[in-house]
């Protein structure tokens, strides 16, 4: 059993303990999150993916001029092939599969470091979320709030643009 599954189960469980609990312990106020949308939504996403492409962007450009020097290599051989000599064909052959193996090796590279720190900033954003769904549970006396796995919510316990807004306002006060 994954780990979402099993904190769904756990959350659903609990959720009807405390329905079925007498009015002195049951939960008094439930809400609901929608995680995707916090994470797709937030300003300190937008944020996040600017300075992640800032931190990328010389490397992005290395990757293209290889291309462009790959594509120039090709056209270069095409245009000159036949008045070219074995060893000059070879040599721009040879320059080209060189080019080609940069290329590949570059974009590996670039994408596994891309997707390691992207990695990162999801998750810091992830701690940020969480500490703003407690913050606003705690100011506004939820009892609980659900996340994930929930097969039906209705709009009364979905807190989602609370809790949006409220990244919003934590954003603009940095």
């Amino acid at each position: 059993m994954n780990i979402t599954r099993l904190f769904a189960t756990t959350g659903i469980a609990l959720t009807l303990c405390f329905a079925t609990l007498g009015s002195a312990s049951a939960a008094d106020k439930i809400g609901f999150v929608d995680l995707p949308r916090l994470l797709q939504d937030s300003p300190q996403r937008q944020q996040a993916s600017e300075r992640v492409e800032k931190e990328f962007a010389a490397r992005k450009e290395k990757i293209e001029n290889i291309a462009t020097r790959i594509k120039a290599t090709e056209a270069d051989l095409k245009r000159n092939a036949d008045s070219m000599s074995s060893s000059q064909l070879k040599s721009k052959e040879r320059q080209m599969i060189a080019l080609q193996r940069e290329l590949k090796r570059e974009q590996e590279y670039f994408n596994e470091d891309l997707s390691l720190r992207n990695n990162e900033e999801l998750k810091e954003l992830q701690n940020i979320i969480f500490q703003t769904i407690e913050k606003v549970a705690k100011r506004e006396g939820y009892d609980l709030v659900l996340a994930e796995g929930i097969a039906y919510y209705s709009d009364k316990v979905n807190i989602t643009s609370i809790i949006l807004e409220q990244l919003k306002k934590d954003f603009k006060a940095k």
